[in-house]
């Protein structure tokens, strides 16, 4: 709630976007997770045994703990009594944030997830420190990036169209574990020299990265991880119904269709139930069921929308991720004064100017101040360098 205060300070209104249920295809990858918290839970414990600083025992036990429903509803009550919106996502926060930015609805998104950049999130806020700085990035910069004299990202359409997302796939995700010797410039060649995502499977295998025994299996979940990225399923505001990502190409084949509903199931929930999970969040996204009554819900009732003040921020609560795949890269980009810092939100900046209010449409305009402009720092910085201020218009 500190942070909700800052950015009120700063003319920004934040809106919270919490993550939901699990995709059934990361079970794996959450079961991993879980088995990691409890060896960190071990390690917290077997410190406090040994008298070790309050300070390490509580980074420790910091890094066991798993956010659950029920502590992201204990928040939503408390945003809910200081007249703060917020949004559950039906499966995972990070596509969420990258469909509020694609439609226009929210100015920007800040994360320490990468997958946003797999979503084609339009401009990103990463790394974010308590001094509100942060490594602004913007997706279709990309396209100017080089390696010497060459381009890394030419032909850009091609790239935008299915290459970029095949490279961040091939060189490690949550529904598609690397293969050896594969990492993100590996990855990043393989997909420039080819002209269809299959041929750079087929190399795989001619190559010896991709054993026979393993190829159809390999090949399988790059394919649902393609899907997942193109077509994941998210919360509409305006609609309040939850919907793709993407709307995809009528597919004549049964069985093609079938496939992805497999890969990427997607809730067929009444408008009331949506509207119960990701708006008001009054039922727990993994069980549907209605949450416990809390004494913090006896003390934070439903507060009236706000009537002023401009829409700039929305964040989530997700544990903290580094961007690790593409550093080499994002180096390129200057650090950024977003007035925005926590180790566990991530934040999206909503343009007042583009958009009613997501949540209430046909509402009037409340922009008060402008949003974000980004401008270029100084000379001494790369040319793809930029700099975020606060409440300055942005160029279209």
């Amino acid at each position: 709630m500190g942070m909700v205060g800052m950015f009120r300070a700063h003319g920004v209104e934040p809106l919270l976007v919490f993550d939901g249920n699990t995709f059934p295809c990361k079970a794996s990858t959450e079961q991993h997770r879980a088995t990691s918290r409890t060896a960190k839970r071990r390690h917290a414990e077997s410190l406090r045994a040994m008298g070790a600083g309050a300070s390490a025992v509580a980074d420790a036990f910091y890094e066991s703990v798993d956010i659950t429903p029920e502590m992201a509803r204990a928040l939503q009550l408390r945003l809910r009594s200081a007249a703060v919106r917020f949004l559950v996502a039906p499966y995972e926060a990070d596509v969420q944030l990258a469909y509020l930015c694609l439609t226009g609805s929210v100015h920007a998104c800040c994360t320490e997830d990468s997958d946003l950049l797999v979503y084609q999130c339009p401009r990103v806020l990463y790394k974010l420190e308590p001094t509100g700085e942060a490594d602004f990035f913007e997706f279709e910069r990309l396209r100017e990036l080089r390696e010497g004299p060459r381009l890394l990202f030419d032909p850009w359409p091609a790239w935008r169209e299915w290459r970029f997302t095949a490279m961040c796939i091939l060189a490690g995700c949550d529904y598609l574990a690397s293969l050896d010797k594969v990492g993100i410039k590996g990855a990043h060649k393989l997909c420039a020299g080819f002209r269809s995502a299959e041929e750079v499977l087929s190399v795989l295998q001619m190559r010896g990265h991709l054993a026979p025994a393993y190829a159809p299996a390999f090949t399988a979940h790059f394919r649902m991880s393609q899907a997942i990225f193109a077509y994941a399923p998210i919360f509409d505001p305006r609609s309040r119904t939850v919907r793709r990502l993407r709307a995809h190409a009528p597919v004549a084949d049964a069985a093609r269709e079938a496939q992805l509903d497999a890969d990427v199931p997607l809730p067929r929930w009444p408008v009331e139930v949506a509207r119960a999970v990701c708006e008001s969040g009054d039922l727990n996204p993994i069980t549907l069921e209605p949450f416990e009554p809390s004494r913090a819900e006896a003390v934070a009732p439903r507060a009236a929308e706000p009537t002023a003040g401009p829409l700039a921020v929305s964040a989530c609560v997700q544990r903290k991720r580094q961007l690790a795949q593409l550093e080499p890269w994002t180096g390129n980009f200057a650090r950024a004064d977003a007035f925005v810092s926590t180790a566990a939100a991530r934040a999206a900046f909503i343009n007042p100017v583009r958009c009613s209010a997501p949540f209430a449409p046909g509402a009037p305009l409340h922009a008060v101040r402008p949003p974000l402009r980004a401008r270029p720092s100084s000379s001494s910085v790369s040319p793809h360098a930029r700099r975020a201020h606060p409440c300055v218009p942005m160029d279209k």
